[in-house]
């Protein structure tokens, strides 16, 4: 697939962190990678306010430091990596095999936390990835209201 069909699968909340992630990959790197994607995703979907364990605050910190050791330069222009695209596309078929027409952010949380770059760059990914997932379905709920 070419990257604006890519595109073109995200709903408006994984288009909403997918445009974050481009705004970071260009502070830091140049290059859009996973990383930047899982930046994004907490960032946008799990309210600090909403931080009372200070989970949301820890997992921020574990991988905004993977992707500050591997991304440290801001850049003029970015590129989204062969790894990010197939991992957009994963995402897609993620959202199909669940029914839904678009990829909605736990969709692109699962395929972000599955690629090599994600594999490396955190240690214990599979529990790190359930505590993800907890964070943004509540905050997306608590975004749409009661």
């Amino acid at each position: 697939m070419r990257k604006e069909q890519l595109l073109n699968l995200l709903g408006p909340d994984a288009r909403r962190a997918f445009d974050n992630a481009r705004r970071l990959a260009r502070a830091k790197g140049g290059v859009l990678s996973p990383l930047h994607l899982l930046v994004a995703l907490i960032e946008d979907f799990s309210p600090a306010s909403s931080d009372k364990d200070g989970e949301r605050a820890e997992l921020l910190a574990m991988v905004s430091e993977a992707l500050s050791d591997r991304y440290s330069e801001a850049a003029d222009s970015i590129t989204v990596s062969k790894e990010t695209q197939t991992m957009l596309a994963e995402a897609g078929r993620i959202a199909l095999s669940e029914g839904s027409e678009t990829v909605l952010p736990i969709h692109l949380l699962r395929a972000a936390l599955a690629t090599a770059t994600a594999s490396e760059a955190i240690r214990d990914g599979e529990e790190f990835g359930r505590r993800a997932g907890r964070l943004l379905a509540a905050g997306i709920r608590a975004a749409s209201g009661p």
